[in-house]
């Protein structure tokens, strides 16, 4: 068994163990999950407190790639303003939306400019994995957020996403190609090439970023959860994984952190 499949393995041992202890039994039928992101829209189906089904779309169909027979409820996060309007004024839904906000998320210590993503993706990091939890979602943008053992925001930090770096520095310079996330491994450190030294420099400098967050904040906490979660959270930590094996090692590489988060908030309700 590989890296990667122990880490999936070890996400579904933590949920198992986290639905064995009874907590879930406020949504005991069929419901949908939706975390609106800047780039994509992240669906989940869920029968009662298991997840079914996962699906990501590019935000230009988001709401169209609801099932269309679905008649449970929906509960929705947005990062995009009026998203969840948009939704529920263009598909016909049994109930209205149930959209969170950050008066839902039960951690102290919130600023009122803080995501809604984020909130739930520390929440959820921290009720599956155990707090005190750094939270680090790699999608569009790469977002680390940390939490204490007292369930208190402690902080974090925002940068351009991995797939974002390298889109900027094909559109904001006249003679550097578009390049892709790489799905296999990360060139040479010193490439020769253009296109594989855009790789090389984006992909390490990240690396060293969040080894440097990571270990400060373990410098703290040492008995911290550290997880990776968001939509190139798979293609990063494989990267991680052949580049800084340690770091990666000390990671759980769950894409489904934030729906966790959604889970444990109405599980409250």
């Amino acid at each position: 068994m590989n890296l990667l499949n122990r880490q999936v393995g070890s996400a579904q041992s933590r949920q198992a163990a986290h639905l064995q202890q009874g907590h879930f039994d406020a949504l005991g039928e069929s419901w949908l999950a939706l975390m609106v992101g800047n780039s994509r829209w992240h669906w989940g189906q869920f029968l009662g407190s298991t997840l079914q089904h996962q699906w990501d779309v590019p935000e230009s169909i988001g709401f169209t790639s609801m099932p269309t027979d679905f008649n449970g409820a929906v509960v929705a996060a947005s990062v995009v303003p009026n998203a969840v309007e948009l939704l529920s004024s263009s598909v016909r839904l049994a109930r209205p939306v149930r959209s969170l906000t950050l008066d839902d998320v039960p951690l102290q210590n919130m600023y009122p400019t803080l995501g809604i993503d984020r909130a739930l993706g520390v929440y959820g990091a921290g009720v599956t994995y155990g707090f005190p939890t750094i939270a680090i979602d790699a999608g569009t943008a790469l977002t680390i957020t940390v939490a204490n053992g007292d369930r208190e925001l402690s902080g974090g930090a925002i940068m351009p996403g991995f797939g974002l770096q390298l889109r900027m520095l094909s559109e904001q310079t006249a003679g550097l190609p578009p390049v892709t996330v790489p799905s296999g491994a990360l060139p040479e450190r010193f490439a020769r090439g253009t296109a594989d030294a855009i790789r090389s420099g984006v992909g390490y400098t990240l690396a060293a970023g969040i080894r440097e967050f990571v270990s400060s904040w373990r410098s703290v906490y040492s008995n911290t959860s550290v997880v990776l979660t968001g939509g190139d959270s798979v293609a990063l930590w494989r990267h991680l994984n052949l580049i800084a094996p340690d770091l990666a090692g000390c990671m759980e590489c769950d894409p489904n952190v934030i729906f966790w988060g959604m889970r444990a908030v109405m599980e409250r309700q």
